[in-house]
């Protein structure tokens, strides 16, 4: 399995969406968008805008869907994720023709249409955990920490077995969060 991780620098519900039904990235984090495939796991700490403690996780995800942009704005699972039925929309830009129209929304403005349409792809995760900007400090010997000043997101390779470990760290803290957002056990 392979695990993204990033800084994360803005935490407004919007990337990743954790509105129902499930857990979406679609905008912000493009070239993550673009490389990363099924069965590979998003992990994201806080940074210092975020938090003046050290970077802890803010959010994780396992990615199970990865739709375009067109398939995206179609699947009617996702039109909660809209701008008119969302506070924190991630599903902003309609099909048309062979270009998007971005939707007015609160998140985005018409500067990052290149950014994010740049990823190409919409990523949908579960099952995902998210900590807040106080999540917990990840161990070091899961080898995954992010440095402060970090700007690009890493790549790392796990085992199953690190893998496994690093599920039930997640799901242990998630029973400690009041602000999580997951549902039930997803060790695997």
């Amino acid at each position: 399995m392979r695990i993204y991780t990033y800084v994360i620098t803005y935490d407004s519900g919007a990337a990743p969406n954790f509105d129902p039904p499930l857990t979406t990235l679609a905008i912000c984090k493009p070239k993550i968008r673009r490389t990363a495939q099924p069965g590979d796991a998003v992990l994201a700490f806080t940074g210092k805008r975020l938090s003046p403690e050290p970077h802890g996780v803010c959010w994780a995800g396992i990615i199970i869907e990865k739709l375009d942009f067109r398939s995206y704005w179609a699947d009617s699972r996702f039109k909660s994720k809209r701008p008119a039925a969302s506070v924190a929309p991630d599903n902003i830009y309609r099909p048309v023709g062979e270009d998007f129209i971005q939707i007015a929304n609160p998140v985005h403005g018409p500067d990052d249409k290149q950014h994010d349409l740049g990823g190409r792809y919409v990523l949908v995760l579960d099952p995902a955990w998210y900590f807040g900007t106080h999540g917990p400090i990840l161990p070091t010997h899961f080898g995954l920490r992010m440095n402060a000043g970090r700007r690009a997101h890493r790549v790392t390779d796990v085992s199953s077995a690190e893998w496994k470990q690093l599920c039930k760290w997640l799901d242990g803290k998630r029973q400690l969060a009041p602000a999580s957002k997951s549902k039930g056990t997803h060790c695997r």
